[in-house]
């Protein structure tokens, strides 16, 4: 008589592995906006807004160089697009990453 099968296991785990982290640049990002853009989708876009060199020797000929400026642009650095649980999972990562920071900070 022939050995029964053996049962196929219902799932399998396999590690999970960040490759090539080290190897993606760091951008820099001081512009932030967040936009709803479908039922339970969010879009983050993270920019870099860079203030326009005022460079005239007076307090008044800055402020004229400012008023010539008709905008100051952000440019895109990344846009994102996360479900909800995604974006939960990205506030409470950067709450615990605060919390553990500034437990540092306090030494």
């Amino acid at each position: 008589m022939a050995d029964a099968p053996e049962p196929v296991p219902e799932s399998i785990t396999l590690p999970v592995v960040w490759v090539g982290l080290d190897d993606a640049p760091v951008m820099f990002a001081n512009s932030l906006i967040v936009q709803h853009s479908a039922e339970n989708e969010f879009l983050l876009s993270f920019g870099q807004l860079s203030p326009p060199p005022l460079l005239a020797d007076t307090p008044e000929a800055r402020h004229e160089q400012a008023q010539q400026v008709g905008y100051i642009p952000i440019k895109p650095v990344v846009r994102l697009g996360m479900n909800r649980q995604r974006v939960q999972e990205l506030v409470d990562a950067l709450q615990q990453n605060l919390r553990t920071h500034d437990a540092r900070e306090s030494w």
